[in-house]
């Protein structure tokens, strides 16, 4: 990914991320630490990665819009590669099992991301990740 190979590395993580699914039972549950502005954040314990969803409405001290967020994080993906944000992936139309998620985050992302999720009856797909 760090010479350019952007949609490989994407492929990679997500076939490594779906073996570590089916090898693992624990529930994605809300990342520890401060709460983002912008961002919901959440992890698989067991994962060393967290995952972003854009936030429905951001915090009053926020004048920004859900493009501008996106446009940044696309900078940082193309341009801007370093520090905690080196490895970025966009996904869309991202398919979880809604029995692997913990209550208290499904609940958590139904409230602050609900125009960004679509939850059927297994599994929570969210639109853009």
């Amino acid at each position: 990914m760090s010479m350019g190979h952007y949609k490989h590395g994407k492929t990679v993580f997500y076939r490594n991320f779906l073996a570590h699914m089916d090898e693992s039972d624990d529930k994605f549950e809300a990342a520890p630490g401060i709460r983002g502005l912008v961002m919901m954040v959440f992890h698989l314990p067991s994962y060393g990665v967290v995952f972003k969803i854009i936030k429905d409405e951001f915090a009053e001290s926020k004048k920004i819009t859900r493009e501008h967020v996106k446009e940044c994080y696309k900078l940082v993906k193309m341009s801007d590669r370093v520090g905690r944000m080196a490895d970025t992936h966009e996904y869309v139309n991202f398919r979880l099992p809604k029995d692997r998620m913990d209550p208290d985050l499904l609940k958590e992302l139904t409230e602050v991301a609900s125009k960004n999720i679509e939850l059927t009856e297994h599994e929570i797909i969210i639109k853009h990740l």
